[in-house]
């Protein structure tokens, strides 16, 4: 949406803070306006004052409250006008919206709306530095009253060049956060360090030793993140607790973990831990990972022939889609190259090499069945969880995740429907006598 006219927008925000109003769906187009100009976000600032000086009773009623949709906006700009503007007028009356939510909170802890609309105000604040939105990040870090991922999501923001993340973990390493908050700042400090931005990490001390020493001999497989996390942090840790931790990380049972300490070892200069990186290379549900590892390691010299194979490579590439959390978490039973060619691509409007793997992973229980099932790799490797199963022939499979990309990219060929022939009909058209 262009700029808004600052009356209409004005209009629209008052409308929707009315008792039993729902805000956001009241806004309609403007709940997406990107502020460009000061006149919008004063707009912005003179709602959030009348929210806080006209506080409504019926903000259970939502799934998010009035706060949430106005705090949306912080991170809606497109002009340094807006954001100056935000950052002078729009910050002070957002941290007296927060204190008073939080200051509810406490007399509700168990309310779920609450502590989550918080953690999403924390997040607009720390793309707004000053003292004040440091202040509530650092006080909720130590009484964290949401230990899920927006803590993530929040320290995700002085990763960067943030000005005042060396601020942000002088006060904390004082004293290390408990629980999730801990892990993700630990995945801050893990960062910042991977980048030379800390002189010393905060968690190469005493008590940051017990905490790394604790998440890698957690055998609860839900907590091997974490085992990551602090694997990721011993080359910043001095000897000898290093060498302990480094046999804790290296002795592992999961192999993602052990494949982390490889590239911990090496970083510290173990040959061993490098020989580890270059033999894991070589093995298609790991090497994808490895050959990160070696490159930033600066020994992509070391990279086996194999691993550069483009057949190899693009198996690895579909081993690690499947690992990753979000999809089966964890390598496949079976992978094997089910077809190969190069054809030109309508979604990326290039010729290329593309790529379809059969893959099944086994059932736990006797008796079950095996999912199988097919992927893509060579422009966005996906599988098609569902459609593309491993009996349809190629074309099919090529066809369908043609017009699902085409449709993902918003292309104005893409088709109403991603089914085989409509995606076919469009690879044919582009490549006379493929047999599409």
């Amino acid at each position: 949406m262009g700029s808004a006219d600052p009356e209409a927008f004005r209009e629209a925000l008052l409308r929707g803070l009315r008792p039993g109003a729902d805000l956001r769906a009241t806004l309609g187009d403007y709940a997406d306006l990107e502020l460009k100009t000061g006149a919008e976000a004063g707009v912005l600032c003179e709602a959030l004052r009348f929210y806080r000086d006209h506080p409504r009773a019926d903000d259970e009623a939502f799934i998010r409250s009035p706060l949430h949709t106005l705090a949306g906006f912080f991170q809606q700009i497109a002009g340094e006008d807006a954001y100056a503007r935000l950052k002078a007028d729009g910050i002070p009356v957002l941290l007296e919206l927060y204190d008073a939510r939080l200051a509810a909170l406490e007399r509700k802890p168990d309310d779920p709306l609450c502590g989550s609309e918080l953690m999403f105000v924390l997040k607009i604040l720390a793309y707004y530095p000053c003292e004040e939105t440091l202040g509530r990040i650092v006080a909720a870090a130590r009484d964290p009253f949401n230990r899920g991922y927006m803590w993530s999501v929040v320290f995700s923001a002085f990763e960067e060049d943030h000005p005042l993340a060396g601020e942000l973990i002088d006060r904390l390493r004082r004293r290390l956060p408990d629980g999730f908050v801990g892990v993700a700042f630990l995945d801050l400090c893990n960062q910042r360090a991977g980048a030379g931005l800390l002189d010393r990490h905060p968690f190469n001390g005493e008590e940051g030793v017990k905490r790394l020493e604790a998440c890698l001999r957690d055998s609860d497989p839900g907590a091997f993140s974490r085992a990551h996390s602090a694997t990721a942090a011993l080359p910043f840790v001095d000897k000898p607790q290093r060498d302990g931790l480094l046999a804790l990380a290296l002795d592992h049972i999961d192999p993602g973990v052990q494949l982390e300490a490889a590239w911990a070892s090496a970083k510290v200069g173990s040959e061993n831990g490098l020989k580890k990186l270059i033999q894991s290379a070589s093995l298609p549900h790991c090497s994808a990972r490895a050959v990160r590892y070696l490159e930033e390691l600066g020994r992509a010299d070391a990279i086996p022939g194999q691993a550069r194979d483009p057949d190899f490579k693009a198996l690895a590439e579909m081993s690690e889609w499947l690992q990753h959390p979000n999809e089966f978490g964890r390598a496949p039973d079976e992978l094997a190259l089910y077809d190969t060619r190069e054809i030109f691509w309508p979604p990326t409007g290039d010729r290329r090499r593309v790529w379809l793997f059969k893959y099944a992973y086994r059932a736990k229980e006797p008796g079950g069945a095996d999912e199988r099932g097919m992927g893509m790799v060579g422009s966005i490797t996906f599988a098609l969880f569902g459609e593309t199963t491993d009996s349809l022939s190629p074309e099919d499979v090529y066809g369908m995740h043609c017009a699902w990309e085409l449709q993902q990219t918003g292309d104005p060929a893409a088709p109403k429907d991603r089914g085989a022939d409509s995606g076919r009909a469009i690879l044919r058209k582009h490549n006379p006598g493929a047999g599409f």
